[in-house]
């Protein structure tokens, strides 16, 4: 009687241990998967922040390097700095993320200015309400 219950604690043992290996099996899978999305999404930020500091580079030297080379001068920047954090980006993508860096700028600028246009085109004319007030005073008397 005893050894059949050693041969089912036993059976029992080697289930729960095929089992316990395959949720680890899954759990690393998933942790795996996790670490991958989370490091992309890292790697995607420092994309697009190089990106944009190669585009403010382009720009602030663009009186001496001249307009032509301004993406070259972002890529050139944003790829270097790409290699030396070890990063693995391919030139396409590095340009993508410049030229969304440019697009998100000038959409940006565009909106400040025509938040102000509206101000600077309403500037009050002096002589104009200075004859409103003359005419309007000798009306009145």
């Amino acid at each position: 009687m005893q050894s059949y219950i050693d041969q089912i604690v036993q059976a029992l043992m080697g289930l729960f241990v095929v089992l316990a290996m395959g949720v680890i099996g899954s759990l690393r899978m998933k942790t795996a998967a996790w670490f991958s999305a989370r490091t992309t999404v890292q790697e995607r930020e420092i994309l697009h922040r190089l990106a944009a500091e190669g585009m403010a580079l382009a720009e602030a030297e663009a009186s001496r390097i001249g307009a032509a080379d301004k993406l070259d001068t972002a890529l050139k920047y944003a790829l270097g700095r790409l290699h030396s954090l070890d990063l693995k980006v391919d030139a396409v993508t590095v340009r993508a993320a410049i030229e969304k860096a440019v697009l998100d700028y000038n959409a940006t600028a565009k909106a400040t200015e025509s938040a102000y246009a509206p101000c600077s085109e309403q500037k009050p004319d002096p002589k104009s309400a200075w004859t409103t007030a003359v005419s309007s005073s000798s009306t009145s008397s």
